[in-house]
């Protein structure tokens, strides 16, 4: 029987992309037909033309892929939709189940896209690089394949990976590393969930599919520093532009630390001090002329990071100038009107139209009659000036001649008298003067000064007035001061010419056995001598005086007068012969 020889040709198979089946069919015709046909050498190579025509077509898909990635990469597409691409054609042309890629991020790699997933934890995987695969990948900066990853025994083990992968039911897998430069950035998977030996061509290919998504990560990266760049070009800008007008304005500080606010999004605050480590919020020194003008405490949540850390950097060094621009232009204010307030209080005789304009100089308000108060330490030498302006703001105060003096407003006027603990603690002496119109405050100082003197020599420190001490300010007073010169020379001369031909303190211990209520031995106590001492003294002075002196009434003004002779000795307010206890001596004993 003679069999017909098949209608088809070698050719028109390969033409129809027959199938490696219908090749060998094809075969087997030919070798039934009559007269026989020996076809084995033609279909081995028709064979591996067909395997040539498979190959290209399968080069000409990877190349399309491979153009697709590139136009998306030179056109405006997002990041991660080149990403997922890369992924999804990775899936695609290796024939695989799961492709997924991990970028490096702090010292972890951190899967950012997935293709063919069936769980959620591998989308939100975070591992360290010393473990499993991701370490033989991209520690070794080198691909790394194994048939069955269940079953590998070069990886060192990490749990949450093998959690993962038996999620996915990973057994065959592939990855390759990532470059950028010579930096490993990421790794790329591609994964079978049966067991798979991955060729060298497709390692090839997926190492390509990587160096894709390498160059696309490089230039997101570089697309996000020009953006940042520009970003803080343009904050820079507005911040300058911001704080600039500020700044010529001459609004001062309270603006700049609002418009700070706004920028670190949190309240801002100006301190002079240092803030303690313990307060929550940032802290920025601000330094101007080389020191430290003060601090700027934000109360925020975090540090501002990145082009904002970098505005604030900038904009401190203006905040500071501002802060001793503000100082300067205060400290100008406070002198002249502190030069107004000592020309007030020194120079008498002042027309009228001169005392208003001091008075407004000065910023006292213009009111018809003011007081005065005067400082002193009781001892003649300056006094720290810059706690009593703390305590005393709204009060103009002037050093001068060892005092600190000031005129009073009447709104500061209360916040002055209701100040005594305060003054006492601090150890001073302050007089307040009678309220006096404005052309007598010259001669008022002078008066009020006597004051603070005689509350000092009296060792009365805190506030006093003018009617607190007026037996003893009458006696102290330049009209007084001889008549207590004769009072002195009367009823002490005799006891201090003793005292000064004896070098026995006569008259302190007289003043002080009357003020422990003439009590021998709380008077040695306060002298610091034996009680027998004080017997002996007392009996030297009965010898001077007499008996009588001790009775309630003498003992009253003996007491009295000892201590106005103690405050005008302090004040230096009597004549020399009044003080000088050899002179009484001379006058008194022959």
């Amino acid at each position: 029987m003679c069999v017909p020889v098949p209608p088809k040709s070698w050719l028109s198979l390969l033409v129809d992309e027959a199938s490696e089946t219908e090749f060998r069919r094809h075969r087997d015709l030919l070798s039934d037909a009559q007269p026989p046909i020996n076809p084995e050498s033609e279909l081995a190579l028709a064979l591996e033309i067909r395997a040539m025509l498979v190959q290209r077509r399968q080069r000409m898909t990877e190349l399309a892929a491979l153009n697709d990635i590139s136009v998306r990469l030179s056109s405006s597409g997002s990041f991660e939709g080149v990403l997922r691409l890369v992924v999804e054609n990775a899936k695609t042309l290796l024939g695989v189940d799961l492709a997924y890629l991990g970028l490096v991020e702090d010292d972890q790699l951190a899967v950012l896209v997935t293709a063919g997933a069936i769980t959620q934890q591998l989308p939100t995987l975070r591992l360290p690089l010393n473990a499993g695969v991701f370490s033989k990948v991209v520690r070794g900066a080198a691909p790394f394949s194994t048939r069955d990853y269940q079953q590998e025994r070069r990886i060192t083990r990490s749990v949450a990976a093998d959690a993962a992968a038996a999620g996915e039911h990973i057994r065959g897998l592939l990855g390759v590393p990532l470059r950028s430069d010579d930096e490993v950035i990421g790794a790329l998977f591609v994964a079978k969930r049966s067991e798979r030996q991955f060729s060298a061509d497709e390692e090839s290919l997926l190492s390509v599919l990587a160096s894709h998504a390498a160059v696309a990560i490089q230039v997101h990266r570089t697309v996000e520093r020009l953006q940042d760049v520009a970003a803080e070009q343009d904050l820079m800008a507005a911040w300058d532009e911001t704080f600039s007008s500020i700044v010529s304005a001459g609004a001062g500080l309270e603006p700049m630390l609002e418009a700070l606010g706004r920028l670190v999004s949190g309240d801002v605050v100006f301190t002079e001090g240092a803030i303690p480590r313990s307060e929550p919020g940032a802290k920025v020194e601000l330094r101007a002329s080389g020191r430290i003008v003060g601090y700027l405490h934000l109360y925020v949540d975090d540090y501002p990071v990145g082009p904002r850390a970098r505005a604030i950097s900038r904009i401190a060094p203006m905040v500071a100038l501002a802060i001793e621009s503000d100082r300067s232009a205060l400290e100008a204010s406070r002198r002249s009107k502190e030069a107004a307030v000592l020309a007030l209080l020194t120079q008498p005789g002042q027309d009228f139209a001169a005392l208003r304009h001091r008075i407004r100089s000065a910023g006292i308000g213009e009111v018809d009659r003011h007081r005065i108060v005067v400082f002193s330490g009781g001892t003649g030498e300056p006094i720290d000036s810059g706690a009593l302006r703390q305590r005393f703001s709204d009060v103009i105060l002037v050093d001068h001649d060892g005092y600190v003096v000031g005129i009073l407003s009447p709104a500061s006027m209360e916040s002055v008298m209701s100040a005594n603990c305060s003054i006492s603690h601090m150890g001073l002496f302050a007089a307040v003067s009678d309220p006096v119109a404005t052309d007598q405050l010259a001669s008022a100082f002078d008066s009020t000064r006597e004051l603070a003197d005689a509350m000092a020599a009296l060792g009365r420190n805190g506030m006093s007035v003018p009617s607190d001490l007026a037996p003893y300010s009458l006696l102290l007073s330049f009209a007084g001061r001889d008549r207590l010169k004769q009072f002195v020379d009367e009823r002490l001369g005799a006891l201090l010419a003793t005292e000064a031909r004896r070098n026995i303190p006569l008259l302190e211990t007289v003043g002080a056995f009357l003020e422990t209520g003439q009590r021998p031995s709380a008077t040695a106590a306060q002298l610091g001598v034996h009680v027998n001492t004080i017997y002996q003294r007392l009996t030297i002075v009965d010898g001077v005086l007499g008996t009588g002196w001790r009775q309630t009434d003498e003992a009253l003004g003996l007491l009295l007068l000892i201590r106005t002779f103690a405050a005008a000795q302090q004040m230096e307010a009597v004549p020399g012969t009044l003080t000088s206890a050899k002179t009484l001596e001379r006058n008194h004993v022959p």
